[in-house]
């Protein structure tokens, strides 16, 4: 079974708050986004099959000055987020949830959202 990449290509801020997103598995892999702006980056959404490959892999958002975070990763053929930790029925993300492709990350004061590039 192959699985194919979906990479976060455009991060929008559109909370009144900067936000941080950061893939656990790879300290490059992280973006802090002012509020009410944009940055282009290449961060791959990690595959995460098990409850223990969860705190290595999955890729963390945080309101930085609410102290909230969601997390976002990939596992069967959704692209899943939770606002506590893994789950593995977590709700697909909002947008296009279907994995593969290069996708924009929306980020919302109340959710987050994958969709096309614009």
């Amino acid at each position: 079974m192959a699985f194919g990449v979906t990479a976060i290509k455009k991060i929008v801020n559109r909370t009144n708050q900067s936000v941080e997103v950061r893939k656990r598995d790879n300290i490059n892999d992280i973006a802090i986004v002012k509020p009410l702006w944009e940055v282009y980056e290449d961060i791959w959404i990690p595959w995460v099959f098990h409850e223990q490959d969860f705190e290595e892999k999955v890729i963390q958002i945080t309101y930085l000055r609410d102290n909230r975070t969601v997390y976002l990763w990939q596992i069967g053929e959704k692209v899943r987020y939770s606002n506590f930790g893994f789950d593995a029925f977590a709700k697909p993300v909002n947008g296009i949830s279907k994995p593969d492709g290069d996708r924009m990350l929306v980020i919302d004061d109340q959710s987050i959202s994958l969709q096309l590039i614009r």
